[in-house]
């Protein structure tokens, strides 16, 4: 007898990542599923309160639309990079200030296919798009702006 359909793990990691995206923005955004998945996995419409204190709370969209690639991670690869000050790239080549240290922030290793960012690109500068991971192990979600890799 042939064996049945199976559920990975990756899978279970996948869907507890949804789950906690979902927990970590506030309940009135709303998060819209894409399917099939071309590269990007949610559009997010982001709200605010109507009328802070009134009887009845309505939330008035803000006309404000993200893009989302949800990576999910159950055991995360967690490093520290230094942040140096440098001038300003739109007016010459990066140029970092090796002896002004500005921050260190950590950061997730992580591959991303070429067709994403090619995807991401079409899309252009005024369609933001995140890439977002969800940390399971430490119960929280971090992201980058991937428009500005293209």
């Amino acid at each position: 007898m042939s064996e049945a359909k199976k559920q990975s793990e990756q899978h279970l990691i996948d869907r507890a990542g949804q789950d906690l995206l979902r927990r970590k923005l506030p309940k009135h955004w709303v998060l819209r599923e894409y399917r099939p998945d071309y590269g990007l996995d949610f559009s997010l419409e982001v709200f605010r309160e109507d009328a802070p204190g009134a009887r009845v709370r309505t939330y008035e969209t803000l006309g404000e639309h993200i893009f989302i690639q949800l990576k999910s991670i159950g055991s995360p690869a967690i490093s520290k990079l230094k942040v140096f000050s440098r001038g300003n790239v739109e007016k010459a080549p990066e140029k970092r200030n090796q002896d002004d240290l500005v921050a260190e922030i950590e950061t997730y290793a992580f591959s991303l296919e070429t067709s994403e960012l090619v995807t991401v690109e079409r899309m252009g500068v005024g369609v933001p798009v995140l890439l977002v991971v969800a940390d399971l192990l430490n119960e929280r979600c971090s992201f980058v702006c991937l428009n500005d890799y293209v």
